[in-house]
């Protein structure tokens, strides 16, 4: 009788453990993320629809940890963040007919392809990008405020 008992008790235990296996199992193969596919770049990583952050130069994380910097030719970027109140959102383009003005003060360059980017309609203290003479278009392949 002690023997059916045990032998009962291992039968539910191998059960329950085979069931939590598949459960695991299945749960790496829903949720489980290797390499985010064959992204090694910025714009790859942006294409891809991951997150950025409008820092300078832009960032993109990608879902499995990597973090793209955007690459930046100094010469005919704007470096945003000291001289005006605006932004870009480094989206891929070709033309310059591809990137569009946004946000409540005409502050942000950002793609067509895009949704449009919203922004708090405050008075800046900085001039405004076409204030000085900066246009929205696609500089390096990015939409970017440049001149």
């Amino acid at each position: 009788m002690r023997f059916i008992k045990m032998f009962k008790k291992k039968k539910f235990l191998v059960i329950i453990s085979f069931v939590v296996l598949v459960v695991l199992v299945l749960l790496f193969v829903m949720f489980g993320e290797g390499p985010s596919e064959d992204i090694n770049t910025f714009e790859e990583c942006v294409n891809a629809g991951y997150p950025t952050v409008e820092t300078y130069p832009a960032q993109c994380f990608a879902s499995d940890g990597r973090i793209f910097v955007q690459e930046v030719d100094e010469d005919n970027i704007v470096p945003e963040l000291y001289e005006f109140y605006g932004s870009s959102t480094y989206y891929a383009c070709e033309v310059n007919e591809e990137c569009m003005v946004s946000g409540c003060n005409n502050e942000i360059c950002q793609s067509t392809q895009e949704e449009e980017v919203m922004s708090i309609c405050i008075f800046p203290e900085q001039p405004l990008p076409k204030d000085l003479g900066y246009s929205c278009g696609c500089f390096d392949g990015k939409c970017q405020w440049g001149n």
